[in-house]
């Protein structure tokens, strides 16, 4: 059963919904397009490998916390509120980031930014979950996922660029644009009366250290951080039994058809995240493609995914979310399967696939955003989608993790062997995709 939600101003969903897609841009970007700035960074500050690491490592472990935070708070707080505390930290860390003057100053902005950005693509989907007719939905819900597919394709080549231009602090003068829509969003989004509930602080920062433990665990491979996220999930389990509000609502994870659309997401971001962290190494040692030219061969598979976001939309309404979820999958086992057999001998083959796999990943994400508000009430879709974008963001981020190790572990000096098998599990990965849409399209 679906509850109203009490608002005392109009929303403008035509203004509101572009520009939390360009918000959406922003932040994504931010992840993807500061990789390529960390030699210079190195230098600039003098840090070693390890120093350099938590500026990725703790972005990423920031970017997930927020995720679910801010989603959940949601349930209890104004969205408008949110979204505009959001932006604030996005763009003061830009700012702090800009003017840095060692390595400690930089970490805390991008930790900033991390706080902001980490909340603005989960509280837009609340917002159009809650807020934007169901006939309506699934075209807000396509513009915000390929907002998501052209960052992640756009942030390398972007990145490149304006690193070699205006060298890295350039970087934080784009993400700092989010300041300039704080005004717009804030006159076109519902100033929503607040809901009764109590935040369960004890049970967020409990989720933080799990999330942190897992990610730290995956990234370095540290067996303390992986004993200590034992442990933290067991307390967070007694926790959840013992507690009258939990961070996490226990009926949220007892709930299989909600699961297993999780488990579908998560699925989708580990393979897109994990492309993008094999092609650029693939085109560069087999194929000897420089950062730009690697650039060049991905960009046009995330702008595709943004030109055919409309229709997207029209699929989602025309055949429903559940086919969509059902059909999508094979277009990413065939992308996958031709980078396996094909990609190491030529390069225009890695493109081609990429645009046919980057497509079929927004239109199974945007089926997967579109399906959830079905599934709960909207006193429950904060948290449910907060849920979702923690599975997805960890689940991407250990992928890749876990495929670099791989690679340095089993395939050393076979770099071609090491990409036919990594893209062989990923088509591998793309089935079990396609077999969870048969069996909940079933359910």
């Amino acid at each position: 059963m679906r509850h109203s939600v009490a608002t005392t101003a109009l929303f403008r969903e035509k203004a509101a919904v572009p520009l939390l897609a360009l918000a959406v841009l922003l932040a994504i970007m931010n992840t993807t397009m500061f990789n390529v700035a960390l030699p210079e960074i190195s230098k600039a500050f003098n840090m070693g490998g390890s120093s350099l690491s938590w500026i990725v490592s703790g972005y990423s472990i920031m970017y997930a916390i927020a995720s679910i935070t801010y989603s959940r708070l949601a349930d209890f707080r104004s969205l408008r509120a949110l979204l505009v505390a959001c932006l604030l930290c996005f763009g003061i860390g830009s700012i702090i980031g800009y003017g840095s003057t060692n390595a400690g100053l930089l970490l805390a902005g991008r930790l900033i930014q991390a706080i902001g950005a980490g909340g603005v693509k989960g509280l837009a989907l609340v917002l159009i979950g809650r807020h934007v007719p169901a006939a309506r939905r699934g075209q807000a819900v396509a513009l915000i996922v390929s907002a998501t597919s052209l960052a992640f394709g756009l942030g390398p080549l972007a990145g490149g660029i304006l690193a070699q231009i205006g060298g890295w602090r350039s970087l934080f003068i784009v993400t700092a644009v989010v300041l300039l829509l704080i005004v717009p969003l804030y006159r076109s989004l519902p100033s929503e009366a607040g809901r009764p509930g109590q935040f369960d602080w004890g049970g967020a920062w409990l989720v933080a250290c799990c999330s942190s433990m897992l990610m730290l665990a995956i990234s370095h491979g540290s067996l303390a951080a992986t004993l200590a996220f034992i442990l933290a999930v067991a307390w967070l389990g007694r926790h959840i039994k013992g507690s009258a509000h939990p961070f996490i609502d226990p009926s949220l994870l007892a709930d299989r058809p909600l699961m297993l659309l999780n488990g579908i997401g998560m699925a989708a971001h580990m393979n897109n995240f994990t492309l993008l962290f094999l092609l650029p190494q693939m085109l560069a040692d087999i194929h000897g493609l420089s950062p730009l030219q690697t650039g060049l061969m991905i960009f046009p598979g995330a702008l595709l995914s943004v030109i055919l976001a409309r229709s997207i939309s029209l699929a989602l309404i025309r055949y429903g979310e559940r086919r969509v979820m059902m059909l999508a999958p094979w277009g990413i086992i065939l992308g996958d399967a031709l980078l396996a057999l094909l990609s190491t001998r030529y390069a225009w083959v890695a493109g081609a696939a990429y645009l046919l796999t980057i497509v079929c990943c927004t239109a199974l994400n945007a089926g997967v955003a579109s399906e959830l508000p079905k599934l709960v009430s909207t006193a429950r879709l904060g948290g449910a989608v907060g849920l979702q974008q923690l599975f997805q963001f960890i689940g991407g981020a250990g992928s890749a993790a876990v495929c670099g190790s791989l690679m340095a572990a089993m395939f050393a000096g076979s770099a071609g062997a090491a990409f036919v098998w990594l893209f062989w599990g990923l088509a591998m990965l793309g089935v079990l995709i396609a077999i969870g849409g048969m069996v909940y399209r079933n359910h």
